[in-house]
């Protein structure tokens, strides 16, 4: 139950689901693409917060700015949900 509320408080943020739901529409996007539509310094603790709550993965690359988000199997779940 803890996580649901975790999940739902975190969801309610109107800046943290525009991002989730650019990244579930794209279903991967690079940082770089991110940064561009929001603010690079909010982007950062949003990505963790949902990376850590399992709604998206990182794919890393040898260069920051090229990392890839995407949806988890969690996260296309909960997909439904924020509609």
């Amino acid at each position: 139950m803890g996580r649901d509320n975790e999940l739902i408080s975190l969801l309610a943020k109107p800046d943290m689901l525009n991002l989730f739901k650019r990244i579930l529409k794209s279903r991967i996007l690079s940082r770089s693409e991110l940064e561009r539509q929001s603010n690079p310094a909010s982007i950062e603790a949003s990505l963790n917060e949902l990376e850590m709550l399992g709604l998206i993965n990182r794919q890393p690359s040898a260069f920051h700015d090229f990392d890839k988000f995407y949806p988890t199997r969690e996260g296309l779940e909960i997909e439904k949900m924020v509609r």
